[in-house]
C-alpha cells in the first residue's frame, strides 16, 4: 500500500478528530493473537481499523493519532532474541513509523507506560474488540472517576472508534476497489470450476473444501467460512457445511467469498446440482435475480438504503402472489411484512476489509458513491408449501455505488 495513502487517512482522521476537540486522540492496537487449544493460535488477521491506516500486519503495537499533533506515535516493546528464536522478528515498528509519517517510541506497552503518551487528551476514540490492548486501556481508564482523569489530564470521554472511522471507510479508493475487484474475480472463478465437476453424489464438505482450495490456488484466503447448503439445508440462512450427499434434482446454495490483500468478497449462487433447473426451480430463481436486477437498477448515490431494499421486496412479493402463496395488495404484503417468512434478510451490507464491513445500513443510510454493498435477496422454504419442497435460493453480487448508477463488480 503506497505511503501517501495511509498519511492521507490519518490527516483525514486528524480533521474527524479535531471537530469532536483538540484533545481527541484515536487510539488504534493491533490485534492480539488468539489461542485455540493449548498453546496453540488461530491465523492470524490484522485488526483491520489498525491495517486501514498502517498498511500493517505488525503485531504488538499501538498507534496513536492525536489531533493537535501532525505525527502519529507508534510504540512497540523490545523483541526479545528468544521471541525471534520462536516466533519470527516482528515488522519493524521503526519502518512502520517512517511509512506513516509517525514516530516511533518502545514501549512495554503496559496500561500505566501508555498513559503517559494520552496526557492532555480529553476524548479518547477506542477498539470495540474486547480482547484489543486499545479496549484494556479504556476499560482501565472508565474504572477511574472522571475528576480524577481531569486532574491527571487523562481522557474522561471514550468512544467507540467505528463511529468515527466508519464514514471514512466506507467510501472506497481505487486501490480498494481493485482489491475488492480481484477478491470478486477468484470467488467467481472457484465457482466457474465448481460447475465443471458439480454433481450428485459430492457432499456439502468436499465441496467446500474445493472452493477453498481454488481460493488458495489463485493466491487469496477465506474471507468467512463458505456455506456450502444443499436441498432443505439451503432454507436455513448460515447452515454449517456437513457430510449430506447432494441428490439428483436438488438445487445446491453457495455463499463463499475469497479475500484479497485483506479485502472481502462476497458471492451468493445458487446451482442445480444435475445439472438443469426443473421448470419450478427455474421460475424461482428467476424470480430471485429480477428482485437482484429491480435493486442494483434502483441503487445509485443519493437513495437511501430502505428503498434499495423496497425494489427487491416489491419483486419477491410479485413472486410469491404468482405462486399463490401470498394473497392481498402488494402495499398490505409490504406494510405487514408478510413476505419476511419467506425472505427474513436484508438486501445486503457493506463490504471491504470485513465482509460485514464497518458502517451498518439502516432504512434511513443515503448510498453515496464509491461505496461497495452487497445486493442478495432470497427466497426460502423451510417446509413443503403446495408443490414446493423444502429449499433456499439466494443470489448476490458485490456492486460500487455510482452517481447515476452502480456496477456489479467483477
Amino acid at each position: 500500500m503506497e505511503n501517501n495513502i495511509l498519511k492521507n487517512r490519518i490527516q483525514k482522521i486528524r480533521k474527524e478528530l479535531l471537530k469532536q476537540s483538540k484533545g481527541a486522540v484515536l487510539l488504534l492496537s493491533s490485534k492480539p493473537e488468539i489461542i485455540n487449544t493449548r498453546d496453540l493460535t488461530f491465523d492470524y488477521k490484522q485488526d483491520t481499523n489498525f491495517y486501514y491506516f498502517t498498511g500493517s500486519h505488525i503485531k504488538n503495537t499501538l498507534v496513536l493519532i492525536k489531533a493537535n499533533e501532525d505525527e502519529p506515535l507508534v510504540l512497540s516493546p523490545h523483541q526479545s532474541k528468544e521471541e525471534i528464536l520462536w516466533l519470527g522478528a516482528n515488522e519493524s515498528p521503526k519502518n512502520l513509523a517512517k511509512k506513516i509519517g509517525g514516530k516511533f517510541i518502545e514501549c512495554d506497552l503496559k496500561e500505566e507506560s501508555v498513559f503517559k503518551y494520552l496526557k492532555g487528551a480529553d476524548t479518547l476514540f477506542y477498539s470495540s474488540y474486547e480482547y484489543s490492548l486499545s479496549n484494556k486501556i479504556a476499560k482501565k481508564l472508565l474504572k477511574e472517576n472522571t475528576s480524577t482523569l481531569e486532574r491527571y489530564k487523562l481522557p474522561y470521554k471514550l468512544i467507540n472508534q467505528d463511529f468515527l472511522i466508519a464514514p471514512l471507510r466506507q467510501i472506497k479508493e481505487a486501490s480498494e476497489i481493485e482489491n475488492i475487484k480481484k477478491a470478486v474475480n477468484i470467488t467467481l472463478n472457484s465457482i466457474k470450476e465448481l460447475e465443471n465437476i458439480l454433481r450428485p453424489g459430492l457432499t456439502e464438505l468436499q465441496i467446500k473444501n474445493f472452493l477453498e482450495n481454488e481460493f488458495k490456488k489463485q493466491g487469496a484466503l477465506i474471507a468467512f467460512d463458505t456455506i456450502v447448503a444443499s436441498g432443505k439445508n439451503a432454507a436455513t440462512l448460515h447452515h454449517t457445511c456437513s457430510n449430506k450427499v447432494l441428490q439428483k434434482g436438488e438445487m445446491l446454495l453457495l455463499d463463499l467469498g475469497a479475500e484479497y490483500n485483506m479485502y472481502a468478497a462476497d458471492i451468493s449462487r445458487t446451482l442445480p446440482v444435475s445439472g438443469a433447473f426443473s421448470p419450478l426451480q427455474e421460475e424461482l430463481v428467476k424470480g430471485v435475480k429480477k428482485a437482484q436486477n429491480a435493486a442494483i437498477k434502483k441503487a445509485k448515490s443519493g437513495i437511501t438504503y430502505g428503498d434499495f431494499q423496497k425494489a427487491a421486496d416489491l419483486e419477491i412479493i410479485k413472486l410469491l402472489k404468482e405462486l399463490g402463496i401470498l394473497k392481498g395488495t402488494e402495499k398490505q404484503i409490504l406494510e405487514k411484512n408478510l413476505h419476511r417468512e419467506y425472505f427474513p434478510h436484508s438486501i445486503g451490507h457493506s463490504l471491504g476489509l470485513d465482509t460485514h464491513d464497518t458502517g451498518r445500513l439502516f432504512k434511513d443510510t443515503v448510498l453515496k458513491k464509491n461505496m461497495v454493498i452487497t445486493c442478495e435477496p432470497g427466497i426460502y422454504f423451510s417446509k413443503k408449501i403446495k408443490n414446493i419442497m423444502p429449499l433456499g435460493i439466494r443470489i448476490e453480487d458485490d456492486i460500487l455505488i455510482g452517481d447515476k448508477e452502480s456496477k456489479v463488480i467483477g
